[in-house]
């Protein structure tokens, strides 16, 4: 497994091989051309995007990436839980646009300085989906569509923005809720203890570390 810290707001991207050679790329933040990079130096290619929530600090090098590999004609599945299906798509400037403005307190510059048309999911995953080796949790919170992605036979959980090292995931933003977000992170803490967990953001914990302090 690769982490790679991409765009201006220090996203971690994971590469995960799956399997004959392919990967699963989770949340290419930025920088689609290092991302692209590091998948041809570690000679895999990549069989899907997992998204765990639509934050465009997490999604912005997908109009890149699929650019780039539809140009060696590998075509890459974009999967998102449905209810995070706002943020994809040619409709999906608005949403991003109000998300940042709330973020930083009016300004959606981020947005605005960034922005490529983002392609439409091309599948959405839902509670109980299993994803090559990945397990869908749906944890709302941060977003209504919000997921990790766990996978019990290596003990690691990709929990994008739901649980960092020692806090959790905004709830000030307009698709947020931290009654939600209360639930899915006690709902996150029953994993087993010896889990590791790879955040959205910083460095990685376990499971057992988080639930010394939250629970």
């Amino acid at each position: 497994m690769e982490k790679i810290v991409v765009g201006e707001i220090e996203t971690n991207c994971y590469i995960v091989p799956h399997e004959n050679g392919k990967a699963f790329v989770i949340d290419p933040g930025g920088e689609a051309a290092r991302i692209a990079a590091r998948l041809d130096a570690l000679s895999l290619l990549p069989c899907a995007i997992l998204l765990t929530h639509g934050h465009l600090d997490h999604i912005a090098a997908l109009p890149e990436l699929v650019s780039i590999f539809e140009q060696r004609k590998i075509g890459l599945e974009i999967i998102i839980h449905k209810n995070d299906s706002m943020f994809l798509g040619e409709d999906s400037f608005s949403a991003h646009c109000a998300t940042f403005a709330a973020a930083t307190g009016g300004s959606d510059d981020f947005v605005r300085d960034i922005w490529q048309g983002m392609p439409c999911a091309t599948r959405f995953m839902e509670e109980g989906d299993v994803i090559g080796r990945f397990s869908v949790i749906h944890l709302p919170g941060h977003t209504q569509g919000s997921v990790a992605l766990y996978d019990a036979k290596n003990a690691r959980v990709f929990s994008g923005d739901t649980l960092f090292r020692g806090t959790v995931g905004r709830t000030d933003l307009p698709e947020s809720s931290a009654a939600l977000l209360k639930k899915s992170l006690a709902r996150i803490l029953t994993l087993p203890g010896g889990t590791t967990v790879f955040s959205g953001h910083g460095g990685q914990t376990s499971i057992e570390d988080e639930k010394a302090l939250f629970l």
